[in-house]
């Protein structure tokens, strides 16, 4: 199980291991998956438990869907951090989010929501949004969860400030995981209301910038736990980035081949349908360059407003 808080950080194992490897003897991977996949546990292995993760992480309120002029973003980021009226206010991409998550609840029928950041450090979006809907997370209709490869520190050591101290006082409000996505997959939330509830089919929201397609060696597995976890109206929202860990350890062109894979995948075995251009809002019809999306049929159209600092 995912305890609560700032302390709380594990998650149960997909039953065995010999459950995990069937998993993945069930996909479609790309060239040197053996070898790749031992880097991968290698570097996972050099994580030490605890690890600090900046008060900064998991911040997208700079974020956006539909890029702008340079000019006009070194603009729109000046603005959003003189209009911010206080560390709680939502901007960026936690607007949307959050008009996603309340459309989600609106429409669970009692079912409860988790919005999952697939590596987000200590989460400042996420303990944003989870204290907007401070009262849907306590009667446990929504879940806010932040996966990390390894436990998170408390970052009691963090430099003082108001943003700072604005997360210390309601991180207590996100579920911390530890876990990659497939014990992900295997496990399951607890909520405030002291439900248990698995990961695997009650997602509505996954978001990843520095995660799955970003850092890992082995994407087409990662890519196709992420639609494993989905529920039916649930949407995945991944950052586009250059190559990083991949540079630094080879195995480019496999990495590129498995990305690849795991998306024409999620589409063909998991049903899910591609969003390149904004579906709906000011800027519908616009190609959507900085991420790239999947939902489910059943899921929310994309909307997007009119300005950087709005959804």
């Amino acid at each position: 199980m995912i305890a609560r808080g700032q302390n709380s950080i594990f998650v149960l194992k997909f039953a065995a291991m010999a459950k995990e490897q069937a998993f993945i003897e069930g996909l479609e991977v790309a060239p040197k998956f053996d070898k790749r996949m031992q880097k991968r546990n290698e570097l996972v292995a050099l994580f030490e438990p605890d690890t600090f993760y900046q008060t900064t992480g998991g911040d997208y309120s700079n974020e956006r869907l539909v890029p702008v002029a340079n000019e006009f973003n070194r603009f729109s980021r000046w603005w959003n951090t003189q209009r911010r009226e206080s560390p709680g206010a939502l901007m960026g991409l936690e607007l949307l989010y959050a008009k996603r998550v309340a459309a989600l609840i609106g429409k669970s029928q009692g079912e409860p929501l988790i919005a999952l950041d697939l590596g987000g450090g200590v989460g400042r979006s996420w303990i944003r949004l989870a204290k907007a809907f401070e009262t849907d997370v306590a009667q446990g209709r929504v879940a806010f969860v932040v996966s990390n490869l390894q436990q998170i520190c408390s970052g009691a050591d963090a430099p003082s400030s108001e943003i700072e101290e604005f997360i210390r006082e309601n991180s207590h409000l996100v579920n911390y995981a530890s876990g990659d996505c497939l014990e992900l997959m295997g496990g399951a939330v607890d909520l405030a209301d002291d439900r248990s509830v698995p990961f695997a089919g009650h997602v509505g929201l996954v978001h990843e910038r520095l995660s799955a397609t970003y850092r890992s060696l082995i994407p087409e597995v990662d890519i196709e736990c992420i639609a494993g976890m989905l529920s039916d109206q649930g949407a995945y929202f991944s950052r586009n980035h250059t190559q990083a860990v991949a540079q630094a350890f080879g195995f480019i062109s496999e990495r590129e081949k498995g990305l690849a894979m795991g998306r024409k995948a999620i589409v063909g075995k998991y049903g899910l349908v591609p969003v390149p251009k904004v579906e709906d809002g000011y800027m519908a019809g616009l190609p959507i360059a900085d991420y790239t999306i999947f939902r489910k049929p059943a899921s929310l159209p994309v909307a997007v407003g009119a300005f950087a600092a709005t959804p």
